[in-house]
């Protein structure tokens, strides 16, 4: 499963909430998705710098 689908399945008492509370369907939906931008964000940050800038020695093979 993936990230965002556990973040769903473990909030869905929220979801009820909002949804009792007068939320629509486009609105929960939008704050699924703001999260999924963050998360990505979260990521592709740290991945982009160690792909630019990698670790000296990492992609060596270590020779005796």
């Amino acid at each position: 499963m993936g990230t965002l689908t556990l973040a769903l399945i473990e909030r869905i008492r929220e979801v009820g909430i909002l949804r009792c509370l007068g939320a629509g369907a486009r609105q929960i939906r939008r704050v699924f998705s703001t999260e999924a931008v963050v998360i990505g964000d979260g990521g592709v940050g740290p991945g982009l710098t160690s792909r630019i800038s990698p670790l000296p020695g990492a992609c060596s093979v270590r020779r005796r």
